[in-house]
């Protein structure tokens, strides 16, 4: 298994270092039109590279924008909100975007070995349906029984009253693959992207000639198919697709579910962009900022700025699922000067404070908490034209449909580790304390949010099992547990668990109940 990938999000309206002086530039590269306040080495397109001094965990990857056209292998992960800095004497460089290897970060001991079988877990009691017996060869299972094609019956002409027997087919291990089996499941359950799936139009939702999103929809339509013909599904074609996309997925090796998520939902944004224009044609109609006007403007006036900016030229219906936007603050210690930036984000990587036990509202504090830059780390205030000891925090600002939260679990420590502390997350999620107050009125779903959805991880770095827990997308008093093949009856208090690594929450109306009597329990 790889380690997710930590690494900030890319900005057009940038702030650089230099070892010399500190002197920071903004530049408007034109990819999302938003900005940022972070001291990243600029690659390609605007990649990034960080090492971040408070675990110690040297990442890169995240383009924001990267060119894919010269080569379809050469991928990088799509935007997640995180902590971190760049060291102070790292200079802004111009390069091509690295292939594949150069982002998986060498720190992961699998990547030089041969690939693990997954930890076997034990059968679920109350199954839904047995799993057909299957023998082990090596690192992949090999079922006796397979099917490679969906069932004929047309899921889009049900009743959405009968969809509720659809969604409980298990996905076969194709070896080393039940970190993507779990994400399939999740989004499988994600209502407004199943609602892609199932009842948009091609040219609305995810287009069937899509190199991913073609063997995507099939395979969700074959685990929502009413009367399947098998309790469980080989999804053959997504990981060759996948594996094409992104090249460390094309082999049988161990992977990080949070990094395959990213990967799936850039490649789904890809194949359903609204604007198909590519390379510096869809730039073409964008006119650089003006930043001395940008500054004149409220941070409401500029967050919608840049926003629509941003989806202008890369407006999808994953998008409109997904992504949010993040604001950053600056302020100078000395003069008291603010700068205010703005960025997209597809999740929140949240760093676990140390401690045998923490919850999700901690780490949100931690993650949005405000820190000192001094020393090597002082940027140069704008009015003071001089380097200046700053205080640098984040706030959300434009929350998403959907809210993927990835527990960073994995440090290194002159090793891999990995943290099994309690994370205790509610069910019911308010981020009203973690979005700016500006803001919270504007935002279009709310700031409560409910769990539908866990990615869990059992075993070690060395070897390790992902299974999910998750909520019915048309049953919400249905829970399920998916460990591959087998798909079990669970409960809602069973999807609040020590193993919980990436967290699925949707938007809730404020007048919405949920499971409120379970989360008021658990929160502190």
């Amino acid at each position: 298994m790889s380690f997710p990938t930590t690494s900030r999000f890319q900005s057009s309206h940038y702030l650089t270092s230099n070892a010399t002086g500190h002197n920071y530039s903004r530049y408007y590269t034109g990819s999302s039109g938003s900005s940022n306040l972070n001291r990243y080495p600029a690659s390609g397109t605007g990649s990034a590279g960080r090492t971040n001094f408070n675990n110690t965990t040297t990442t890169y990857g995240s383009s924001y924008q990267p060119n894919y056209s010269h080569n379809p292998i050469t991928k990088v992960p799509v935007v997640t909100a995180t902590r971190g800095l760049m060291p102070s004497n790292s200079r802004p460089t111009y390069r091509s975007p690295p292939d594949p290897p150069s982002i998986s970060r060498n720190l992961d001991p699998l990547h030089n070995s041969k690939p693990l079988p997954s930890t076997p877990m034990p059968a679920y009691k109350d199954a839904i349906a047995p799993s057909p017996a299957s023998t082990t060869t090596g690192a992949a299972t090999i079922s006796s029984k397979t099917y490679e094609t969906p069932n004929s019956t047309k899921i889009e002409s049900l009743d959405i009253s009968q969809r509720h027997r659809g969604g409980r087919v298990g996905l076969s291990n194709l070896g080393n693959t039940c970190y993507m089996n779990c994400i399939v499941q999740c989004l499988s359950h994600t209502k407004p992207l199943l609602e892609l799936v199932l009842d948009c139009k091609d040219d609305q939702g995810l287009p069937d000639n899509g190199p991913v999103s073609g063997p995507f929809k099939r395979l969700l339509k074959e685990l929502w198919s009413p009367d399947p013909v098998s309790s469980y599904a080989r999804p053959t074609q997504l990981r060759v697709s996948m594996g094409r996309y992104a090249q460390r997925f094309s082999g049988y090796g161990q992977q990080d579910a949070g990094e395959f998520m990213r990967y799936l939902l850039e490649a789904l944004h890809e194949d359903s962009k609204r604007n198909k224009s590519t390379g510096r044609n869809k730039y073409s109609r964008i006119q650089p900022i003006d930043f001395e006007e940008l500054d004149k403007l409220s941070d409401l006036e500029k967050s919608k700025l840049l926003w629509e900016r941003y989806i202008s030229v890369d407006s999808s219906p994953i998008i409109d699922i997904f992504v949010g936007q993040l604001k950053s603050t600056l302020e100078c210690c000395h003069c008291g000067h603010k700068t205010t930036t703005f960025d997209p984000f597809w999740d929140l990587s949240l760093s676990i404070p140390r401690g045998r036990s923490t919850n999700l509202q901690s780490c949100l504090k931690l993650f949005t908490s405000r820190e000192t830059l001094e020393g090597d780390e002082m940027p140069t205030c704008e009015k003071c034209k001089a380097r200046r000891k700053c205080d640098k925090s984040f706030s959300l600002y434009r929350l998403p449909k959907i809210l993927v939260v990835n527990l960073l679990r994995f440090t290194r420590e002159g090793f891999r580790t990995k943290l099994d502390t309690l994370v205790d997350y509610p069910f019911d999620l308010d981020l009203t304390p973690f979005v700016d107050a500006e803001s919270r009125q504007a935002n279009q779903f709310g700031t409560r949010y409910s769990l539908y959805g866990v990615s869990e991880h059992s075993g070690t770095t060395l070897s390790g099992h992902y299974t999910a827990t998750v909520r019915h997308a048309y049953d919400p008093n249905k829970w399920m547990a998916f460990n591959d093949t087998r798909v079990s009856n669970s409960t809602a208090e069973a999807a609040v668990s020590s193993l919980g690594y990436v967290l699925f929450y949707e938007a809730v109306d404020s007048s919405a109940q949920t499971n409120g009597s379970v989360a008021s329990e658990r929160e502190p």
